[in-house]
């Protein structure tokens, strides 16, 4: 993918394009591409982390936590959040990842799903049967630790959508 051409002298690589044509590759995340004199040239990668699982209609489409789709999978795998949304929404899928990049670790790792039905219409699961209405994406990172607070407190449906005045049953 690289498509560095051999024999063509270090100072005359185009860098930038290399680093082009890996980036282009669905798994990475992150590519530097640098010269190593007097004879090489330096790759450094780093690949996508799967995080979310997509329902599709052949499967799951694989996310990382900032919910690029990078993978395909025909079941759901293991220590992935499945995620039920419209696989063609990109911004409802991106306000997913959102939402779950917010959570504390301690609360990513009760997460079983995440229902997003629209921008506004965001659910979280988890494994405990607990339901927490999230609403949208806006105040994520409140409404973060507004849920952690709560989920102490003990219930089983929890709403932080409007984060100032959360409810719990």
């Amino acid at each position: 993918a690289a498509a560095v051409p051999l024999g063509t002298p270090l100072v005359r690589l185009d860098v930038d394009g290399i680093a082009e044509r890996v980036a282009g590759l669905p798994p990475v995340a992150e590519v530097s591409v640098t010269r190593r004199w007097p004879d090489a040239v330096a790759i450094e990668v780093t690949e996508r982390v799967a995080r979310l699982a997509v329902e599709s209609g052949t499967g799951f489409l694989v996310a990382d936590a900032s919910g690029v789709v990078f993978d395909t999978s025909r079941s759901l795998t293991k220590g992935l959040v499945r995620v039920q949304a419209d696989p063609d929404d990109r911004q409802t899928l991106v306000d997913a990842a959102i939402v779950y990049s917010s959570l504390s670790s301690a609360t990513a790792k009760k997460l079983a799903s995440i229902e997003a039905r629209g921008r506004d219409s965001i659910t979280l699961r988890l494994r405990g049967g607990e339901r927490v209405l999230w609403g949208s994406v806006e105040q994520s990172e409140l409404k973060a630790q507004v849920i952690d607070v709560l989920l102490k407190e003990g219930g089983t449906t929890f709403d932080v959508s409007a984060p100032a005045y959360p409810t719990r049953r």
